[in-house]
């Protein structure tokens, strides 16, 4: 829900938005082994479900893949996989080569279309891997020399009859 208001004399527009987004900034650098966890950052005092995407990625590695695939750990609650291996929450596909010849670093950028949008009981950290799209294989974090993801959390609108010291406590796992 959007409101504007517009003062015409300063000629500005305020706008009134809900704030049930959140973004989270995820960095390769110095990763290591076959999975990374992701700290979400705070639950944002809302009731203990959030809808996970990725908005952007980038992966850089010395070894090419015929694309990856970003997996979560665990199960989305509006998510089936037939490999059974966790959630995909986004396929990267080859990008330009940011060297060019001989023994360049590839790069990896989030396929064409949208990231699925999975909804996750877990609100506050992820575990997530890379797998190599042709054989499903997990890769080693260490072969990623570079690389980021961005993830969109979305939280659902707190219900006004949940008051804020009962949110403290959903929160909290009192």
């Amino acid at each position: 829900m959007r409101k504007t208001i517009c003062l015409e004399k300063y000629n500005l527009h305020l706008y009134y938005m809900d704030f049930t987004k959140k973004y989270v900034f995820f960095s390769f650098t110095g990763q290591t082994g076959f999975e990374a966890d992701v700290d979400l950052g705070e639950a944002m005092e809302r009731v203990p479900n959030v809808a996970i995407d990725v908005v952007q990625a980038k992966i850089v590695s010395g070894t090419a893949y015929e694309g990856l695939t970003l997996k979560m750990g665990g199960q989305a609650i509006n998510y089936f996989g037939n490999d059974l291996k966790g959630t995909a929450l986004a396929l990267l596909d080859l990008g330009p080569s940011s060297n060019g010849g001989a023994g360049a670093e590839e790069n990896y950028i989030l396929g064409r279309g949208e990231a699925p949008v999975l909804t996750i009981g877990n609100t506050r950290r992820i575990t997530i891997k890379l797998e190599d799209t042709s054989d499903q294989e997990a890769i080693d974090l260490s072969t990623i020399t570079g690389g980021a993801f961005i993830f969109r959390l979305t939280y659902p609108k707190q219900p006004d009859s949940i008051t804020a010291s009962y949110a403290m406590e959903i929160q909290r796992g009192l």
